[in-house]
């Protein structure tokens, strides 16, 4: 009725796109692209909620670290009114990205299959919580924040359970 694992996940360089505007976009604004990977570690304890025709359903939580890297950083800011100033525009400009280590935690439900001898066929849900990261402040005060990302995941998968 409870078992646990260890997963271990990457998530590939997601492209980011964003428009920020300190003036509520009356003088300017600025365009941010940068990319980020995350490489998530969780310590993972489930709960099986009985065997059903060979169909047990599940809950779940996992707990561990989740690592953001933010890459590629560049930023332009548009000038759209004389107060704004030619000064400010610019073209874009590279700015250093980011890595930063968070608590991580999950949460999962979902149904094994019976399909063999100990094989069974896993369908869940996972929302998984990675945590924020931002880049530096450069010269001229510009910056990139993202909020605590989250992550709703459907998953598929093969287990051999070792009784």
């Amino acid at each position: 009725w409870f078992r646990a694992d260890l997963t271990a996940d990457y998530r590939s360089e997601a492209r980011i796109a964003a428009l920020s505007s300190g003036s509520s976009y009356v003088h300017g604004y600025s365009t941010d692209t940068l990319k980020l990977e995350t490489t998530t570690v969780l310590l993972n304890g489930y709960f099986d909620l009985g065997n059903w025709s060979g169909i047990t359903p599940y809950v779940g939580a996992g707990i561990g670290f989740a690592n953001n890297d933010l890459s590629s950083y560049s930023s332009k800011v548009s000038c759209l009114t004389v107060t704004c100033s030619s000064a400010f525009s610019q073209a874009a400009v590279a700015h250093e990205g980011g890595t930063k280590t968070n608590l991580a935690w999950a949460l999962m439900a979902g149904a094994a299959v019976d399909i063999g001898k100990g094989l069974k066929l896993d369908l869940g849900y996972r929302y998984l919580r990675v945590g924020e990261n931002k880049t530096d402040l450069d010269n001229a005060g510009f910056g990139f924040k993202l909020k605590p990302l989250d992550a709703h995941e459907a998953r598929i998968g093969v287990r051999y359970m070792i009784d």
